[in-house]
């Protein structure tokens, strides 16, 4: 195998936290030694995942996220494969001085669709196809699966995104847990949460996840024996009911890593299948469920683990945690006093606005994390009770503002609020780290731009 699809594991004794982050290290030495859970996300080699990768690394060393973190890149050419290398090095790795951050490259694995393929040329290629098949590569090439002799069956393996911040620690075990909401209603219930298989723990049999939005329809838009032709499979027989309550999963995915495994190989295996009849961004999920479903495998599914949609109303996300907090106090909440429990993570995958600030991963410039680049303007404290509106900022540069948008509750005001104060002051915390790693002058002396003045409001990276 090249050297640079190997997993980089890289020791960085001459290399320590800078002085004003000592918590970090001392935190992370009595709280980080427990080994057997393994956090793991996929990505491509663009400077566009490359900072969300930072972030998401930042996150787990501020929550002092227990065991091992990695990040596996796929598709990288040897020169992107290189240059990674030596940014883990330099920005990465001295987040953990006991090792536990990691990078994995791997193959590129978008072009997969099976010959006589119906996918649209978008699809044919599809970026969707690097998850699954890059934590297959990961487990096999670096966890040694396949060999069959892997002493790491009982890990607990925690699938997460890139573009989220993780907002406490994720574990596998939320039996004492009484601010989780589960989709199974018997759950909500301390004695049921305690009865390991269908409980709130994870153990072989018994994965968890957290609930999305797309209820049954794995189950119903696709022809199932076009995917899995075995008649006696068990996905053949989910109900709607089943259908809906134990396998609309999506990330944070947290099982067992024999679980894992399998249904890992057998994502990779429906994967084309379910995107020949389905070119829609969902269909990995999907294929996720089907394979799950396929194995056995139902998940304990939660709403509590993640906040993604500001104007949800805590139907289907976590957004009662956050309803708890103080509307004074939801923009410079600290995660961790404690003073509240809080979903696992933030995924930032939607707009968060109020006024004129606004936050987007697809709107910000892409060289911000960048030795010049200023780090983001930041939002006031009374934030959420100065606005209950947002401004459509424009869709170019030099183009005029939209729509003004009336927010229907003080409720949604304070999830856009939450939203925006925790992506700023966690990117600005992040790339402030970086900026202190990396960007130096020729006498060794820190020298970059710290100043908070960037706004994506007038300005789009698109």
């Amino acid at each position: 195998m090249p050297l640079y699809f190997r997993s980089i594991i890289l020791t960085m004794a001459d290399r320590m936290i800078r002085n004003h982050h000592p918590q970090y290290k001392k935190k992370e030495e009595s709280n980080n030694s427990n080994d057997n859970y393994h956090m793991v996300f996929s990505t491509s080699c663009s400077p566009f995942q490359n900072w969300q990768s930072h972030v998401l690394f930042y996150s787990a060393m501020r929550i002092h996220q227990p065991g091992h973190v990695t990040r596996i890149a796929s598709g990288c050419s040897p020169e992107e494969g290189e240059a990674l290398q030596q940014e883990f090095a330099s920005s990465i790795a001295p987040m953990s001085p006991n090792n536990k951050f990691h990078l994995h490259l791997s193959p590129e694995f978008r072009n997969l669709a099976p010959e006589n393929h119906n996918m649209s040329k978008q699809f044919a290629v599809t970026k969707y196809f690097n998850k699954p098949f890059g934590l297959l590569h990961w487990m096999e090439q670096e966890m040694k699966y396949d060999e069959g002799g892997s002493t790491n069956m009982d890990t607990i393996l925690i699938l997460v995104d890139p573009d989220m911040i993780l907002l406490r620690p994720i574990t596998g075990d939320y039996i004492d847990d009484e601010s989780m909401v589960w989709e199974d209603p018997s759950l909500n219930s301390k004695n049921e949460r305690n009865k390991g298989v269908r409980g709130t723990k994870v153990e072989h049999g018994n994965p968890l996840g957290s609930r999305y939005g797309y209820g049954a329809i794995p189950f119903q838009k696709f022809d199932l024996l076009k995917i899995i032709p075995d008649k006696n499979s068990p996905v053949h027989g989910i109900n709607r009911k089943d259908g809906a309550m134990y396998y609309p999963a999506g990330p944070p995915y947290i099982a067992t890593a024999r679980d894992m495994y399998d249904i890992t190989k057998m994502w990779t295996s429906v994967s084309p299948k379910v995107h020949e009849q389905s070119q829609e961004m969902m269909a990995e999920m999907y294929s996720y469920s089907i394979a799950a479903a396929h194995l056995g495998l139902p998940h304990q599914l939660s709403k509590s683990f993640m906040v993604s949609v500001p104007n949800d109303l805590g139907r289907t996300e976590g957004w009662d945690m956050i309803d708890q907090i103080e509307p004074s106090k939801i923009c410079h909440y600290d995660t961790e006093s404690g003073q509240h429990k809080l979903p696992l993570v933030l995924h930032y995958c939607q707009r968060a606005l109020l006024e004129r600030w606004v936050i987007t991963k697809y709107r910000l410039r892409k060289d911000l994390m960048s030795c010049e680049a200023p780090l983001l303007e930041e939002p006031p404290a009374d934030l959420a009770m100065k606005y209950n509106y947002g401004i459509t900022p424009p869709k170019k540069k030099g183009e005029p503002e939209g729509d003004k948008i009336e927010y229907r509750s003080q409720q949604i005001v304070q999830h856009h609020a939450f939203m925006l104060c925790q992506e700023i002051f966690t990117f600005n915390r992040a790339f402030t780290y970086y900026k202190e790693q990396n960007c130096f002058d020729g006498n060794g002396k820190v020298r970059a731009n710290f100043n908070k003045t960037y706004s994506a409001f007038p300005d789009p990276a698109f």
